[in-house]
């Protein structure tokens, strides 16, 4: 059998982690090993646990998204991150991606598309859907 995607969820928004956590619970191939409600206790949590794939919301109090990607790419360069993000400017998207997020996300997007993004990020994958964007 293999071994589920970890995956670790970051938003500010209790509601969006509670939703996606139920969104992808019955999802064979991942596991939601823990939520953060800012970037801060997600770079504590990375320094005890591992995670596959982190879903990480730009704006959030504390240590934001961006910040947050800078400094999981520099001390977990193994840890893939796709920005998840009400955001869909181009400047932007094309921003995180130059500091090295795997993947952008619109929160708009419906549950196959997470679940697509999620494992082709995973798996180092080039193919996209509509609503996101690989580096």
């Amino acid at each position: 059998m293999n071994t589920p995607i970890k995956l670790m969820l970051v938003d500010d928004h209790r509601i969006i982690t509670d939703g996606l956590k139920v969104l992808l619970s019955d999802v064979p191939d991942m596991e939601c090993v823990l939520t953060c409600a800012n970037g801060e206790e997600a770079i504590e949590a990375l320094s005890h646990l591992s995670a596959d794939v982190v879903l990480l919301d730009i704006d959030m109090p504390v240590l934001d998204g961006i910040a947050t990607l800078q400094r999981i790419k520099r001390d977990h360069p193994g840890t893939r991150v796709i920005m998840l993000s009400m955001h869909d400017e181009p400047a932007l998207v094309e921003r995180v991606l130059q500091l090295k997020a795997d993947g952008y996300l619109v929160k708009n997007c419906g549950r196959d598309e997470l679940i697509l993004a999620i494992r082709n990020v995973h798996e180092g994958n080039d193919t996209s859907p509509v609503h996101w964007w690989k580096a």
